[in-house]
């Protein structure tokens, strides 16, 4: 195979390193001070490729390097000439798979890893990064659908109305907290729901989604609890390959929403937000949002001061997932907010962040299919307002500062027909410099939900 395979292996496509840069199909993802050394390395490979045309580590060794200066085309027929050799190879046809997806090529792609999962005896791994590259591609392609959950669940609490520890005493001895203030235990049922609907758009890639996010909850005996909630968000979503940020999209949504509690209008809310996300790799994924909304409290009978929180409210969100295999994933959260209140002493900045993990095990139950997963998260969040509340005596002239932390344990278990058994176990712990504002409950729920 000496000439005829020099010749393919030495096509236009490939010998061409010392001038890649200017042909780049992505934006390189080395700095401006390596792309000279790695171009430099890729021509040092070449001169090598010539003598040694079979040799795979060269070949997988320049298509790294051309990949990270962005020359996704010139990595990818390196390595289809390489199928001559190998065409078995499940590291082969892994990596092409990716420069495919890279390109936003999703069903080449989805050629590839189909073709890895075909193979006999590959390595673990190697599945693990096919199927998820895989899912991510079956979403990418997807048509006009709708998805969604529901769940049907009791919810028992410690400390369900946020109450004040039982041995929380007030400053002044001539005073007397109500008693419906401190802490009471009670116990809930409650149905949530998320549906999710997408409509593909003519322009190739784009798309328009609709969201809506229920919740409804019936309290045993804290009726001012009962809570009716719902969310929605609409707009269109870009995919951004057509400026060469492949595997990117950009959302651009309105938002609708509205609280009752008790039956009675607490807050109504609209705004509009922007959502930039992007799909690295099969392994990682992340996601960054601004978000506005107008947000009209009421009062009522039980809340006579709602509408002093009446205001405007900006966050900015971060989130990102990496996932080491099919398995095992971890993820994390940041968001900022302001919120302007119509009075200052309710005014206030929010800074928040979360972690957790998922992981997947196969059922211990041989009756029930499919795995089971297992998630871990935790968090913090901090508020700060602007000015104390000069109609709570326990201010004492101080700026209420809050600082909340979190911890949460859950169990999916899969039945048959997308059923499944959830359970959480969660605690949260608020510290508060006005002493009536601090609190802790412990909470425990099971679900049956349904996925469509």
């Amino acid at each position: 195979m000496g000439l005829a395979a020099a010749a393919l292996v030495l096509a236009p496509g490939v010998a061409s390193a010392q001038s890649a840069t200017a042909n780049l199909n992505v934006p390189p993802q080395a700095g401006h001070g390596s792309v000279s050394d790695i171009n430099a390395r890729r021509g040092a490979l070449l001169t090598q490729m010539r003598s040694q045309p079979d040799n795979l580590e060269l070949a997988f060794e320049y298509a790294a390097l051309s990949s990270q200066v962005g020359d996704l085309e010139g990595a990818i027929s390196t390595l289809e000439r390489m199928l001559i050799f190998a065409p078995d190879l499940a590291r082969l046809k892994l990596e092409l798979g990716a420069l495919y997806f890279r390109l936003g090529s999703y069903e080449t792609a989805r050629g590839y890893f189909d073709g890895v999962l075909q193979l006999p005896n590959i390595p673990p791994d190697m599945k693990s990064q096919a199927n998820l590259y895989l899912g991510i591609i079956n979403e990418k392609t997807e048509t006009s659908s709708l998805h969604g959950s529901v769940a049907l669940g009791v919810r028992y609490q410690t400390n369900a109305n946020d109450g004040v520890r039982g041995d929380f005493v007030l400053p002044d001895p001539f005073l007397e907290l109500d008693q419906s203030a401190f802490a009471k235990a009670d116990t809930n049922g409650f149905v949530a729901g998320q549906f999710h609907y997408r409509y593909i758009l003519p322009s190739q890639g784009d798309a328009f989604d609709v969201n809506l996010l229920t919740y409804g909850s019936l309290y045993s005996d804290l009726h001012q609890n009962n809570t009716l909630l719902g969310e929605l968000t609409f707009g269109p979503d870009f995919n951004l390959g057509r400026f060469g940020m492949y595997n990117s999209d950009l959302s651009i949504y309105g938002i609708l929403g509205g609280v009752a509690l008790d039956g009675d209008t607490y807050q109504s809310s609209i705004g509009a937000g922007a959502k930039l996300g992007k799909i690295f790799d099969a392994m990682n994924r992340g996601e960054l949002r601004f978000e506005y909304r107008y947000l009209d409290y009421e009062d009522t009978d039980f809340r006579p001061t709602a509408s002093d929180r009446t205001g405007n409210r900006y966050d900015v969100s971060g989130y990102f997932q990496h996932a080491f295999n099919d398995r095992f994933s971890v993820f994390g959260f940041v968001d900022a907010a302001r919120h302007v209140a119509v009075v200052d002493f309710q005014t206030f900045w929010e800074v928040s962040g979360s972690i957790g993990l998922n992981y997947a095990f196969d059922s211990p139950i041989a009756g029930l299919p499919g795995r089971w997963t297992a998630t871990i998260s935790g968090g913090v969040l901090r508020r700060d307002f602007d000015e104390p509340d000069p109609d709570f005596v326990v201010s004492s002239g101080r700026k209420e500062r809050d600082t909340e932390a979190f911890v949460y344990g859950g169990l999916t278990v899969p039945l048959a027909n997308k059923w499944a058994l959830q359970t959480g176990v969660s605690y949260r712990n608020v510290d508060s410099n006005y002493d009536i504002y601090s609190f802790d409950s412990v909470g425990v729920s099971f679900a049956v939900a349904k996925r469509f």
